[in-house]
């Protein structure tokens, strides 16, 4: 019998018995709760679910086994979770102990600029929610995006007076709000993403306020990455993670979200622990 250290295995039966091969778990796996908890591992071992931990093992969890499989010299069994899969992400997880983190939802309130256009980042919620499940983290949106407030002309994200004056635009439409993360949707005439502006940075004429994010509506990021990555600089963090594969890196291969960032994250000022 294999011996599991990793909590959430070694508290689970029908993850017990998978890692003993009796019987593996694979596509189609009537227990919800042991495929959610797979997936929550594979997650935080840097597997991509898009869906997140959803209890449901389809094709995007085998996807996820397969390529945990190949990244770790293991057998290819065509997406079954096994003895192999189980132990090897047993070990990972207690090596490097990851703090079971309470469930919390990030709360984001959004506003728009009226010089939209189009709106094309949805996907940067979906692609968030995928990501923050797996930490028992989730979105809580507060959408003021309609009505739009009047700001006139495009934003440039390194002009500080365009700054200060559309978040001081954004207070007057929605006043308050203090411990919420604003998220603006604009558009800027430069090639950027966004900012994360506020928070250490003091506006111009030295007003302080708490984090906030504009998002640029003229270009979206293929990965979808973009929010979550701006939403750990309004934690505080400053300085990119080197790891390509990290939502919090400038590479071109974002798809991790990670513990220590899932943790700053669970823990910012526009958290709230779930009871």
């Amino acid at each position: 019998m294999a011996n599991l250290k990793f909590v959430e295995f070694a508290t689970n039966n029908r993850i017990k018995r998978a890692a003993d091969n009796a019987l593996a778990m694979r596509p189609g796996e009537s227990d919800h709760a042991a495929v959610s908890v797979l997936q929550k591992a594979l997650i935080k071992a840097g597997m991509q679910i898009r869906d997140g931990a959803t209890g449901n093992y389809g094709s995007q969890t085998a996807t996820a086994v397969q390529e945990f499989e190949r990244r770790h010299g293991l057998d290819n069994d065509q997406g079954v979770a096994g003895h192999q899969v189980i132990t090897k992400l047993d070990a990972l997880l207690t090596r490097n102990p990851i703090s079971i983190l309470r469930a919390a939802d990030l709360q984001l309130l959004l506003q728009q600029t009226n010089t939209l256009g189009g709106f094309t980042h949805r996907s940067y919620f979906t692609k968030a929610v995928s990501l923050l499940s797996g930490f028992e983290l989730g979105l809580n949106i507060i959408n003021r995006r309609n009505p739009e407030f009047e700001f006139p002309g495009t934003v440039d994200p390194v002009n500080q007076s365009d700054i200060a004056n559309v978040r001081a635009l954004a207070e007057k439409h929605t006043p308050g709000m203090k411990d919420v993360l604003r998220v603006i949707f604009c558009r800027f005439p430069k090639d950027f993403f966004a900012t994360t502006e506020g928070g250490i940075k003091l506006l111009e004429g030295g007003l302080r306020v708490r984090d906030f994010i504009l998002i640029n509506v003229g270009k979206r990021s293929a990965d979808d990455c973009t929010l979550i990555h701006e939403m750990i600089h309004a934690t505080g963090l400053v300085t990119h993670d080197t790891d390509e594969t990290s939502v919090f890196s400038e590479g071109s291969k974002r798809t991790v979200l990670k513990p220590e960032h899932a943790e700053r994250l669970r823990v910012a000022t526009f958290a709230r622990v779930r009871h």
